[in-house]
């Protein structure tokens, strides 16, 4: 194996390349869908539903007072 440097940068004479600031709309991430509630709230039912609490906890109304409180507990993760 052989390990040579990388070759200096190429400079063109009499261009200066000026920086712009960093703009999402102009990055890869312009397309990226940011999370909201209603994305929150679709996990957290998904992820309900995959649960097992439902198995331990037999009482409905002491299920329903877990789930609401997970699902606040859900939101501000």
């Amino acid at each position: 194996m052989t390990v040579i440097p990388r070759p200096p940068v190429k400079k063109i004479k009499g261009i200066s390349r000026v920086k712009s600031p960093w703009d999402i709309s102009k990055s890869i991430f312009k397309d990226y869908i940011w999370d909201n509630d209603e994305i929150y709230l679709k996990c957290f039912e998904y992820d309900w539903k995959n649960s097992k609490i439902p198995k331990f906890v037999k009482n409905p109304d002491e299920l329903s007072r877990v789930k609401e409180y997970l699902r606040e507990v859900y939101k501000h993760l």
